[in-house]
Formats: C-alpha cells, sequence, structure tokens
C-alpha cells in the first residue's frame, strides 16, 4: 500500500468542510480507558456536539476519519479517529476484528486508530463494529462504530463508542463475538479457533461459547463449547475452505455471532507464505516465531533468476534478496554458503538480505537454498521457493525461515542443509582444507555423519575424508587444474544431503592474485583482525604506472591499497620505501594508503617492499606484489600486510650499494616452487645506450643475435647473483638491467620469465 497514498488520506481530514450535526441523530464520542491505557489515561469522559466541533470525512480506504476539537479557547481538545475497511472490500456495517494501526496496516486488515491530547500509539491492535453508516457522494452522512484499541501491544485497553447524526445509542450493551480472521494451512495441522477476544458491554460477562462448522469437509471440534477450541486439518486432494460459527451469549442472555474461515491447502496445492523462527537475540526477528500467508498481506515478486526480491505487506514490511553470485544464475537444489549482505557482497559470493518490521542488517553472513524457481512463457519467475539463515552484524543469533511463492514445496523443511566451504584458489604445495563444520540438521535432528570424495579433476589424497573438515597438498601441475569435491551429510533420522566445492589449483608458473594483513589491537584499519581475499572471493584490479601503483579488490569491502615513488622517482622492484607519508598527499616522500570496510586513515606513516613490478609495452602495470606497514593517525598499532596482483611465484630483484663510482650489484633469484631442481640456466642482461650485453658469468659480452649465453646452467634452485662488484659506472646512462630462468632461451621467453631489476 502506498505510504503517499496514506498521507494523502491523512491529509484529507485537514482539507473537509465543518458538518454540524442534525437534530435526528446523536453526534458524541464516549470513551472508557483502562488503568495503564496511554491514549485515555484510565479516565471515562464523553464529549457531545455542540459543546465539542465533530467533521467527518472519508479516508483514501473508503473508511471514515472523525475529528473532534472543543469549540471553547478555555482548554484545547483534539481527538482523530480513523476505521478502514481491508484493502478491496467496501467499508459498511459490519465487524472489522485484528484490526491494526491506521494508516499502517496490512493490506488484508482493517485499519484502526484513535489518538489525542497529544498522545497516540506507535503500534495498536483492536477491534470496532460499524452499526450505521451512510453517505452521499463521498459526504458522510451518518456514523456510528464502537471500539477497543490496545496500544503497543498492551493489555490495557481503550473501549469507546463514537456517532455522528446517529440514531443508535452512544453506549454499546450488546456483547461482541470475535474470531481470527481467515487462516490457510497444511493438512495435518492442529488449528486453533479463539474467540477469547469477544467481549461484554455494562459490566456483564460472557456466558457461554458455542462453535459450530457451517461448511467444508467435516471435522470433530475439540472443546466446542469454551472460548478456544481447535481441530486437525484433514488431508485434502483439493484446496477447500471450512468455515466456522461462534455464538457468545452474555450474563443478560444478550447473543451474538461471528464466523472463521480456514483453508486448508490440499496435497498439491501451490502456497505463498513466509515463515520465520528468530533466535533470542536475533536482532530481525526479535525472538519470534511466525508465519505469514496471503491471509495476512500482499506478496509480490520481481527480479531474475540471477536475483530474486520478494516483498511482503503484512503492515511490517519483509523484503527478501536471493543473489548468485555475478555473472551466474540461481540453480535449484544449489546451497548458497557465505552469502553476504545483498547487494554489497563481492562480486565472487552469493547475496542475501532479509529485514523488515523497521529493521536490518549493517552487516551480515548466512546461506540459502533454492528449492523451486520456474519461469512463465514470457520469461516471468512464475515460482519460487528457499530456505535461509542469516546472521546480523557477524553475531551467533540467527534468523531461520522460508519463502514460499505461488510453490508446492513444504513451507518447513525437514531436510539437512550440507554447506561446503567457499570455492577457492591454490598454488602447488599449498594446503587446502575442505570445511563443511557450517552444515546443521533442522528441527529436532542432529547431523551425525559427513562424507568427502572427489567428483572431478586429476586425482589428490584426501585426509580425514569422513569428518567435517578433510585437506589435501596441491601437487605441482604444469597448468591449471579445477578439482569438484562433493560433501554428503547425515541427520539422525538418516536423511542427507549434498553440496560441492570447486577448488582451482593454479599451475606452476601461475600468475597469483592475493590481499591478505593482519592487524594489531587498536588498529583503525584491520580493527585487530585479519583477512584473506583471493580471485575466488574478490575482484582484482590494478592502474598506475612505475611511479605509482594502485591496486583495487572488491570482496563487498572496496579495499584501495597504493604504493607511490619519492617524487621524480619510479618504484624499483626489491627497494624498501621507509618514511611513507599517505598518499596522495605525501609530497616529496614516497607515499602509501591502505584503505577499505568504509575505514581510511586522516594521516599515515610506514613502509613497503617492492617485490614484483612489471610493465607492459604500453607502459601498463601488468604485474605487481608489494609488503608494507602502516601506522594511522601516527600511532603504535600497525597493518601488516601483503598484496600481489597477477605476480608470479617466481621473483627477480636486486640490491645495490655504494656510489655510481663504486657500485656493487646482486640480483635474488626466486625459483618457483614448481621448477626448484630442474635442469636450466639462469640469464643476466644489460641494454645499454641501445646496445644488448649478456653476462657469461666471467664477464660481460654484446649480444648481436638470438644466441643468448647463460649465466649459469644446472639445477635451478633460489640463488643470489654477483652482477658488478665496486665498479665506476659514471660514464653510463640508460642502463637496464635484467635477469631471468629458464630451461632453454625459447622457455624463458614464451613464458616472460625475467624482470628488469635494476636501472641507472
Amino acid at each position: 500500500m502506498n505510504l503517499s497514498r496514506k498521507l494523502l488520506g491523512l491529509m484529507a481530514l485537514c482539507c473537509c468542510t465543518l458538518t454540524t450535526a442534525l437534530a435526528a441523530g446523536t453526534t458524541a464520542l464516549w470513551m472508557a480507558s483502562d488503568s495503564g491505557d496511554y491514549i485515555g489515561g484510565g479516565i471515562t469522559q464523553t464529549l457531545n456536539s455542540p459543546d465539542y466541533a465533530f467533521v467527518a470525512s472519508t479516508n483514501y480506504d473508503g473508511g471514515v476519519n472523525i475529528s473532534v476539537n472543543n469549540t471553547s479557547s478555555s482548554s484545547y481538545v483534539n481527538w482523530t479517529l480513523s476505521f478502514a475497511a481491508p484493502v478491496g472490500t467496501t467499508f459498511g456495517v459490519g465487524k472489522y476484528d485484528q484490526a491494526t494501526r491506521f494508516p499502517f496496516q496490512a493490506p488484508t486488515a482493517p485499519g484502526l486508530d484513535v489518538s489525542g491530547d497529544g498522545r497516540g500509539c506507535n503500534v495498536s491492535k483492536g477491534f470496532f463494529v460499524v452499526r450505521d453508516y451512510t453517505a452521499n457522494n463521498g459526504s458522510v452522512q451518518s456514523f456510528a462504530a464502537d471500539f477497543i484499541q490496545h496500544c503497543e501491544d498492551g493489555t490495557a485497553k481503550l473501549t469507546g463508542a463514537v456517532r455522528y447524526n446517529s440514531t443508535v445509542p452512544l453506549i454499546p450493551t450488546a456483547p461482541v463475538a470475535l474470531a481470527p480472521k481467515a487462516q490457510q494451512i497444511d493438512a495435518g495441522a492442529t488449528v486453533s479457533l479463539d474467540g477469547s477476544d469477544s467481549v461484554a458491554y455494562s459490566g456483564k460477562t460472557i456466558a457461554s461459547y458455542a462453535w459450530t462448522q457451517l461448511s467444508g469437509p467435516a471435522v470433530q471440534i475439540a472443546n466446542a463449547n469454551a472460548a478456544t477450541a481447535s481441530f486437525t486439518a484433514p488431508s485434502l486432494s483439493t484446496t477447500q475452505t471450512l468455515v466456522f460459527q461462534l455464538t457468545i451469549t452474555d450474563s443478560a442472555g444478550q447473543s451474538d455471532t461471528t464466523t472463521q474461515a480456514v483453508t486448508v491447502n490440499g496435497s498439491n496445492a501451490p502456497k505463498t507464505e513466509l515463515y520465520l523462527a528468530s533466535d533470542s537475540g536475533d536482532y530481525i526477528g526479535s525472538g519470534i516465531t511466525q508465519t505469514i500467508t496471503a491471509s495476512d498481506g500482499s506478496f509480490s515478486l520481481s527480479g531474475t533468476t540471477g536475483h530474486v526480491h520478494v516483498s511482503v505487506n503484512n503492515g511490517a514490511y519483509w523484503s527478501l534478496d536471493f543473489a548468485a553470485p555475478n555473472g551466474s544464475q540461481l540453480v535449484v537444489g544449489n546451497t548458497y554458503a557465505n552469502a553476504t549482505r545483498y547487494p554489497f557482497q563481492s562480486p565472487t559470493a552469493p547475496g542475501l538480505d532479509v529485514s523488515g518490521d523497521g529493521r536490518g542488517c549493517n552487516v551480515s553472513q548466512g546461506v540459502f537454498v533454492i528449492r523451486d524457481l520456474s519461469l512463465d512463457s514470457q520469461g516471468n519467475i512464475s515460482t519460487f521457493a528457499a530456505d535461509f539463515q542469516q546472521h546480523c552484524e557477524d553475531g551467533v543469533p540467527k534468523l531461520a525461515g522460508a519463502i514460499r511463492y505461488n510453490s508446492t514445496i513444504p513451507t518447513v523443511s525437514t531436510a539437512p542443509v550440507a554447506i561446503a566451504s567457499a570455492n577457492s584458489t591454490l598454488y602447488a604445495q599449498q594446503n587446502e582444507t575442505l570445511d563443511g563444520t557450517q552444515s546443521f540438521a533442522q528441527g529436532s535432528a542432529k547431523l551425525v555423519g559427513y562424507s568427502w570424495k572427489q567428483t572431478s579433476g586429476p586425482n589428490v589424497s584426501l585426509v580425514n575424508a569422513n569428518s567435517a573438515s578433510a585437506t589435501f597438498t596441491a601437487p605441482a601441475w604444469s597448468s591449471d587444474q579445477t578439482l569438484t569435491f562433493q560433501l554428503t551429510v547425515t541427520d539422525s533420522t538418516g536423511a542427507t544431503a549434498m553440496n560441492s566445492v570447486t577448488v582451482t589449483v593454479k599451475g606452476a608458473d601461475a600468475a597469483e592474485s592475493l590481499f591478505s594483513y593482519s592487524s594489531d589491537a587498536g588498529d583503525y584499519i584491520g580493527g585487530g583482525g585479519s583477512l584473506t581475499d583471493t580471485p575466488s572471493n574478490g575482484q582484482f584490479s590494478i592502474s598506475g604506472s612505475t611511479g605509482a601503483v594502485q591496486v583495487s579488490v572488491n570482496d563487498g569491502n572496496y579495499w584501495s591499497l597504493s604504493f607511490a615513488a619519492p617524487t621524480g622517482s619510479s618504484l624499483q622492484v626489491g627497494t624498501t620505501y621507509s618514511n611513507t607519508a599517505r598518499y596522495p598527499s605525501q609530497g616529496a616522500a614516497p607515499g602509501l594508503d591502505v584503505s577499505g570496510a568504509g575505514r581510511g586513515c586522516n594521516t599515515s606513516t610506514g613502509s613497503f617492499t617492492v617485490n614484483q613490478l612489471v610493465v607492459g609495452s604500453g607502459g601498463s602495470v601488468i604485474s605487481f606484489a608489494a609488503d608494507f606497514v602502516q601506522h594511522c593517525e601516527g600511532a603504535a598499532p600497525a597493518l601488516h600486510g601483503t598484496v600481489k596482483y597477477n605476480a608470479m611465484p617466481y621473483s627477480f630483484t636486486a640490491q645495490a650499494s655504494g656510489p655510481r663510482s663504486a657500485l656493487t650489484l646482486t640480483a635474488n633469484v626466486q625459483v618457483a616452487p614448481a621448477d626448484l631442481g630442474k635442469q636450466g640456466q639462469i640469464y643476466v642482461a644489460a641494454m645499454a645506450n641501445g646496445r644488448l650485453y649478456f653476462h657469461t658469468g666471467g664477464g660481460w659480452v654484446p649480444v648481436f643475435d638470438t644466441n643468448y649465453p647463460a649465466y649459469s646452467s644446472g639445477a635451478l634452485a633460489n640463488t643470489t647473483v654477483p652482477i658488478v662488484s665496486n665498479l665506476d659506472v659514471t660514464a653510463f646512462s640508460n642502463v637496464s638491467v635484467y635477469v631471468g630462468y629458464g630451461y632453454s632461451v625459447a622457455d624463458m621467453l614464451a613464458a616472460k620469465r625475467y624482470s628488469l631489476v635494476y636501472s641507472f
């Protein structure tokens, strides 16, 4: 229901014309307030026309608004009463039970609001009975309603009656039989027929209750002569509605009746409902368990097969979002673990967000399972079902639930949920843990068994394959390999569930992208925690030049890392830059800035070491690696970290000492783990004034063809290579020194296993 329409409806109170009561009827407001009722303050009062001015108008729901003001200037009195029927029904004489605060009621509920003397309810519930209503072209001619309102879900009540040019007596005396609004339930459920809200007036009490069935398949009513009766919903092949009548009699012998409709879903009938089961301490559900059906409010669905949004308006406005990782589709049967708050999740992660009743998470993590998703002939989503668990603010309490939209999937699922660790990427010789500890059973069942097995890719040896967590060590393959593992969990009822995880093992010479940090307690950026991001859970990008490099990592928290050489110089591989200041305000000093998750330094100090920097033919950075330490605001706690973008598992760095008149230069060669011990060559080259020279191990020689001599040959190992020693290079300019290795010259060039390490 559009809020702007509601506000316009309320504004109509100010736009109506004062209508004085005709002599033929009574115009008055009577209220009797319990002690503890916030609105009436415990008093009983009657306001009569003409001592008080009454204005009656219709509201946007076709209901009635009444305002009551005093005509004396000695004291100010202003009461407002609003009555509305559920959306789509005609307002008129009759009972309106389960009313909530107008104009914020659910579309399927009536609206009621009585406020005045500067007091109003935030939330309210109650009922009203319209005993007289006539209108002509939108102008109210006569109106009479009795009501009871409870503020803030309290037990204290405001009892009252309003008459506008009506012949109905002001003080109600007849009892009112009340029963809950229509229900929609599944076969086998115990259904409560609750008439305990029924009321008797004028000091009388309710002497008897009688429940009878009027229509639908016959059922056995238990406690049919009590305020609350019950029955068991029958199993039906088709959806049918059962109607029950409640008759009450007060102590004066006066009677009243009402009906309650109960719709029992057929065995294959689609349903639309939201089930919520909230732990104590969960911020969103506040510990409640409830089922909202189409009888309780309106449901709407939008989105695509990549992202589904469901809105539920039962007066509390629930919103649910389910999204697959970027570029993929939601698949029926899939479990989407490690979901974070939509729409702020990492591009590689699923998104989940459940909010409502004015409450939402700032950050969240959870899991959801797609049970049903189908499209109609126009490509629109026609059926949808998902189960979910959400934790707000990284807390332990959870909001569990299920959403069904035109789906035949049972609402409360009893099957266990298998949750395997997120897809990951690792490198040769690294250990990997396959984590199933987040899996859970539902209802009263417990998980009793775990089983991991490999379903695709070159075989690896799994350790602890029959436990919640299994491990393996990645072999050294020459090319990338994709491995798939399946987790099966079994609960105490014997029910099983499966989930899969994909692990990509990079080839021996594969480039690596990674961002990791450990944060000291008191460090503002990291908050004392630690983090590791890879392409499995974040999106990496790079920009800049040899003077300044910026790496961005989007894991849902948008990290930015900047490294800059002192003004006028270029970043040098193997160089440690100390006494940094915050980039880009560092001035002549080297610049460093690491920020993310909404946090950044105003000022900073620190240091960083460039471990790898490769620039493409167009001048753009194609590979980068650095270690860093950053202190925010001059504080002692630090953020310690490493960033790699397309960085190779091998590296070449240089160390220089002495002045140019006596330069000593050495190179450090780090061989990729997969290449260690293999036969190959190390190469050292220099480009000076356009001429190419290679170091043979015994000295420098010019090279005029493609017969490049090696510096050394043999089993490849991590080593230090002397390049020049105490050499006067003052006469040289435009010199660039390169170091590389390979199984041959062609292999080194093809794999681009070389790097610029020094220039002067």
